[in-house]
């Protein structure tokens, strides 16, 4: 999935290049604009996932650290400190790709 991103993201960026290169029409501007839109889902998205990765590393690893095995309960504190730095990674997602938009537009 994220080498998909990776490529996509590549194959827009080269079309984006060519589009600005070929001139600065009005049909050209709106292409870039999607194109540049594109981009940025796709940049969140792969934010979002990676978001996800860290999450699930980090559970294992303090499983494994604890000696409880794969796929643990973790004590309620730990539990806490893991869902907040998700919920805070996924929100700095989420200000990032606001952040792209209103450059955007």
């Amino acid at each position: 999935m994220k080498k998909n991103i990776i490529i996509t993201s590549a194959i827009i960026i080269v079309i984006l290049i060519t589009l600005v290169i070929l001139g600065n029409n009005q049909n050209n501007k709106q292409i870039s604009k999607e194109i540049r839109l594109n981009i940025s889902k796709n940049e969140y998205k792969a934010c979002i996932v990676k978001a996800w990765e860290v999450y699930n590393s980090t559970w294992e690893n303090n499983c494994l650290v604890k000696g409880l095995g794969e796929n643990c309960s973790l004590p309620m504190v730990n539990v806490n400190s893991i869902e907040k730095t998700f919920k805070d990674n996924k929100d700095n997602c989420l200000e990032i790709y606001k952040l792209e938009l209103n450059a955007i537009k």
